[in-house]
C-alpha cells in the first residue's frame, strides 16, 4: 500500500513538473508540443556530448555535483515548507480585498502553485541525478572510452563476450545521456524558479506602503 502511494506521489510530481513547464503563471499553455524548446535543447546537447565526448564523468565531478545537489535539496525543501504557510495569509487577504486586489492574489496563488510544482520537480530530478552520479563513484571502470569499441562486422564474431560488451556500452551511453539531459533540465528549472521567486518577493515588497514614503 505504501509503495503504491509513493509511486503515485512520484508520478504526480513528475507529471505536474512536465505540465507546468508548458504553462505561464496565469495558467496559459505556452506550447502544445511534447517538449519545450529548453527540453529539446538539453536533449540535443546530451546527444552531442555522447557523440563527441567518449569518456565518462570523473569521480571529482560526480562528488562536487552530488554535494551541490544535497545543498539544493535541503535549501529548497525549506522554502517549500515555508511557502505552505502563505496559504492562510492569502485566504485572509482575499476575503478583505477589493476586485483588483483579488486578481492580484489569484496571480500570487497561481505563482505559488507553479513554483511549488517546478521546485518539487527539481528536487525529484536532483535525487535521480544523485543516484546516477553515485554509480560513477561506486562502479569501477565506468569512465571507459567508448570510442575504443566498434560494432562487429562479421556474424562469426557474435558471442557472449561481444553481446555483453554491446550491452555494457549501451548502458554507459544511456547513463551519460541521462546525466547530461537531467542536469541541464535541472539547472534551467532551478534558474527559472529562483529568478521568479526573486520577482515574486520584489513584487511583495513593493506593495508595502509606509506613512513616510
Amino acid at each position: 500500500m505504501q509503495l503504491n502511494l509513493f509511486k503515485k506521489f512520484i508520478c504526480k510530481v513528475y507529471s505536474e513538473g512536465k505540465r507546468l513547464q508548458k504553462h505561464d503563471i496565469l495558467g496559459n499553455e505556452l506550447t502544445s508540443r511534447k517538449y519545450t524548446h529548453m527540453q529539446l535543447l538539453s536533449k540535443i546537447i546530451a546527444f552531442l556530448y555522447i557523440v563527441f565526448i567518449h569518456s565518462g564523468f570523473s569521480t571529482d565531478f560526480a562528488g562536487y555535483i552530488i554535494s551541490f545537489l544535497a545543498i539544493f535539496i535541503g535549501l529548497f525543501s525549506t522554502i517549500l515548507i515555508s511557502m505552505y504557510d502563505r496559504k492562510d495569509e492569502l485566504y485572509t487577504r482575499y476575503a478583505r480585498a477589493d476586485k483588483v486586489k483579488k486578481e492580484t492574489i489569484k496571480k500570487i496563488r497561481n505563482y505559488l502553485v507553479q513554483f511549488t510544482g517546478l521546485t518539487s520537480y527539481s528536487i525529484l530530478l536532483s535525487l535521480v541525478l544523485v543516484v546516477l552520479l553515485l554509480l560513477v563513484l561506486l562502479i569501477p571502470n565506468i569512465n571507459i572510452d567508448t570510442s575504443k569499441y566498434v560494432l562487429i562486422t562479421n556474424l562469426d564474431d557474435l558471442n557472449c563476450t561481444t553481446v555483453y560488451t554491446f550491452l555494457k556500452i549501451s548502458a554507459l551511453t544511456i547513463h551519460r545521456f541521462l546525466v547530461i539531459d537531467n542536469l541541464l533540465t535541472f539547472f534551467y528549472i532551478t534558474i527559472y524558479s529562483t529568478s521568479s521567486y526573486f520577482a515574486f518577493l520584489q513584487t511583495e515588497y513593493n506593495e508595502l506602503k509606509f506613512e513616510d514614503d
